[in-house]
């Protein structure tokens, strides 16, 4: 599927199990989840072809998948072809007809039958009638829900059996579920609801959207995945369905030691990584198998892929070196082997014994408190003693490599296959825009053969009339002759030739139609830009008297333009090309807009602020001498001796 995706050019951001898109959908949007203690919901999905239970583990922002069954050979489809026997039966005894030896009144029979087991979830009878279902004979039959449940309680006991095994799996009872929540078209029908209802002994939820939960829950995942998005934080632990067994064949000289066993179990978490340790050998091929599993077939191709090491290097410091393979299931599921390791331990490597010493002399010290001086040990003696002392080991890792053979593409066969893509996509491209161009062809023949004895006729010559429609005459024999099938380019080359003859006349006439109203836009341009330029009004005060000339004078040669113009479109004929133009005098139109606006939507400047006047300054008084001449009165001679007196100090005061 990922290579598929690849090919198609989509960005496969997860490959995830329907039963959790589905539980995603549910989860997210809820706010009371608890903290601690999870809900536990069973999500049943009855499907077309297959039958799907899961439970999950709802905490705030997280679902966790607790265990995932599947049925394959349990769907919609089987109640359906349990109403096709019963009536097929009835029909050969009643109108003696065999449906199954007509394969076309065999399909007609079963899309009656599906429409009839609807009807009956809703109802408890329903007729069922055909007209002509073979050899000419109509027939007609009656249906009740009780005959229709009788008929299927096969079916309803297959029901219950992945339910069954989801809660063994998962180990959980009836009890402990929070909510059981039904998805897909097959539990539509009440039989399968009641049959759930009473092997649960709980009442069954339809919050979610049976056609729709498995593609919401994807797509909000891809906005989980996504930089793009900001979705609220929900993390998704998803299992994985199959158990997967290794086997393997170590190869040591002539010896070949084969054994296996089950690295990954049913319902194990993804994704989830694992060392496996290995014997050293001088090869080792692991081949990875799906195991036993119900919903897997005994035809079925379990093969995952196989995987030889090689090239495994021989240590001659530890017998006892191993290799270490590492496995993993990643987020997608998928199995890989992503490496493999030599490990041995050796030893340390230590400082050479002959590199001697710097010798250094000591200080002087008084001779009572100098020792005596140490005796040298031998050199027989250090190295006896360093054998002795043990090794410091430690362990070293190399990468082995490996070669891998699986069912995925390699990067050549990809991108071969990626191209191939390319081109047949270029080839679809090219074949949807050939039948556009013949159909184009086609359409313009008739409309511009039909136009010409009708509303162009004022606007072309005869000579034209004559020479464009016999072209078409000829264009439409060619087109379901010789031009069946021809190459894109051609049909665009006989396109061109048509328009070339008739796009000029059907210009004619729309220009004489869409002339009219253009005119008066201009008109009422000048008309407008003329009185804004001379106006008084006081908001046009501040622009300048050479910026309103420039409008007067642009008003003024469009005027002229206009005027010369239209004199000498006035003196043509329709059956002549137009002179005056539309399209130019819409842009003629536009252009005075642009500049009459520009230079009056100039806004007033801002008025100068009013400096306020700055308060005078005090002059500074002048001392003047002091008049002696002048009598004093006893009160200021008083005042002034009392001036000179020193301060006294206060007393302090006392305290108690």
């Amino acid at each position: 599927m990922l290579d598929a995706s690849n090919i198609a050019g989509l960005n496969c951001l997860r490959l995830m199990n329907d039963l959790t898109a589905s539980a995603i959908g549910y989860g997210i949007y809820k706010t009371d989840l608890p903290e601690k203690d999870p809900l536990k919901v069973m999500i049943i999905d009855i499907g077309e072809t297959s039958t799907g239970v899961a439970i999950a583990a709802f905490q705030k922002g997280q679902l966790k998948i607790l265990s995932a069954t599947y049925d394959p050979n349990l769907g919609g489809r089987d109640f359906d072809d349990v109403l096709l026997e019963h009536f097929a039966k009835e029909f050969k005894e009643k109108y003696k007809i065999d449906v199954y030896t007509n394969q076309k009144a065999l399909i007609r029979l079963r899309v009656s039958c599906e429409k009839l087991k609807k009807v009956l979830s809703a109802n408890p009878d329903a007729p069922i009638n055909i007209d002509s279902l073979m050899n000419d004979i109509d027939v007609r039959g009656m249906m009740s829900r009780t005959v229709f449940e009788e008929l299927s309680l096969s079916l309803l006991d297959k029901v219950c059996v992945p339910v069954r095994q989801a809660l063994e799996d998962a180990g959980v009872a009836k009890t402990d579920l929070f909510a059981i929540e039904l998805t897909g078209g097959g539990t539509r029908l009440l039989s399968v609801q009641k049959r759930l209802q009473e092997f649960l002994g709980k009442e069954l939820s339809r919050t979610l959207n049976s056609e729709e939960s498995v593609a919401r829950g994807c797509a909000l995942q891809c906005a989980m995945l996504s930089p793009i998005f900001k979705v609220r934080e929900f993390q998704v632990n998803d299992l994985s369905l199959y158990p997967i067994n290794l086997s393997w064949k170590c190869t040591t000289g002539s010896t070949v030691t084969e054994d296996s066993a089950e690295v990954f179990t049913k319902n194990n978490p993804i994704p989830s990584p694992k060392m496996i340790t290995f014997n050293r050998g001088d090869s080792i091929e692991i081949t990875a198998q799906y195991g036993a599993h119900p919903a897997l077939a005994s035809d079925q191709n379990l093969l995952i892929g196989k995987y030889l090491i090689a090239n495994i290097p021989q240590s001659s410091h530890d017998p006892s070196a191993k290799v270490r393979v590492k496995v993993k299931l990643d987020i997608n599921g998928v199995f890989n082997l992503e490496t493999a390791q030599f490990v041995e331990s050796v030893d340390q490597p230590q400082a050479s014994s002959d590199a001697q010493p710097m010798e250094t002399e000591a200080p002087a010290e008084p001779a009572a408190a100098s020792p005596e001086p140490a005796k040298a040990e031998p050199k027989a003696e250090a190295a006896a003693k360093a054998e002795e002392e043990p090794k410091k080991r430690k362990v070293k890792r190399t990468d082995v490599p490996f070669t891998t053979q699986t069912s995925s593409l390699s990067t050549q066969e990809a991108n071969k296959l990626i191209d191939e893509e390319g081109r047949m996509a270029a080839a679809d491209q090219l074949a949807i825009e050939t039948a556009e161009r013949k159909n184009a062809l086609e359409s313009y023949v008739y409309n511009i053969r039909s136009r010409l004895s009708s509303d162009l006729v004022e606007f072309s010559t005869e000579q034209e009339r004559s020479t464009l429609s016999k072209l078409c005459d000829d264009t439409e024999s060619w087109l379901y002759g010789d031009g069946e099938d021809v190459t894109k380019s051609v049909y665009q080359g006989k396109l061109d030739e048509l328009q070339k003859l008739g796009e000029p006349i059907a210009l004619r006439k729309r220009e004489f139609e869409e002339r009219p109203e253009a005119i008066k836009a201009l008109v009422d341009a000048i008309s407008h830009w003329q009185t804004e330029a001379s106006s008084t009004d006081d908001k046009y005060s501040h622009i300048e008297k050479v910026d309103r000339d420039k409008i007067v004078a642009d008003v003024a040669a469009a005027r002229d333009w206009f005027t010369q113009q239209r004199a000498k479109q006035d003196g043509a004929a329709k059956t002549a090309n137009p002179v005056l133009l539309a399209s130019d005098i819409i842009a003629r139109k536009n252009n005075l807009d642009k500049v009459a606006r520009t230079i009056l939507s100039k806004p007033k400047p801002k008025p100068k602020p009013v400096e306020e006047p700055k308060p005078a300054e005090a002059k500074p008084t002048e001392t003047k001498p002091e008049d002696t001449t002048q009598p004093q009165t006893p009160g200021d001679a008083t005042q002034q001796a009392e001036s000179k007196e020193p301060t006294k100090p206060e007393a302090p005061m006392d305290v108690d």
